[in-house]
Order: structure tokens, then C-alpha cells, then sequence
């Protein structure tokens, strides 16, 4: 298998047009349901837990 280089660059895109491609992005993402949210948080926790024990 070939690995070539990318033909574009991050760096390459004009800082206006990064700014409307996040925006994009954040406008196109649902909000999160509550159930979404309390599962965040609870994973959260039990992340915070175990580092604890651990």
C-alpha cells in the first residue's frame, strides 16, 4: 500500500473560510437530549471514580 502525502493542508485553507467550515459544524450538531446528557455525566463520574481507586 502507497502512502503519498496530502494534497491539502490545514494551513492552506484561509482562516475565513475555517471559520464558516466550524460554524458549519456547530450549527449542523443536534442539541443533546437530557437522556444524552445524563448519560455524559454519569460516565464522567464513574471515569473520576475508577482514577480515584485506582
Amino acid at each position: 500500500m502507497s502512502y503519498g502525502l496530502p494534497k491539502h493542508y490545514f494551513r492552506d485553507i484561509p482562516a475565513y473560510l475555517m471559520d464558516e467550515i466550524i460554524a458549519g459544524m456547530i450549527d449542523g450538531k443536534p442539541e443533546p437530549t437530557p437522556e444524552e446528557m445524563e448519560d455524559w455525566l454519569t460516565t464522567e463520574l464513574e471515569r473520576e471514580a475508577e482514577a480515584l481507586l485506582a
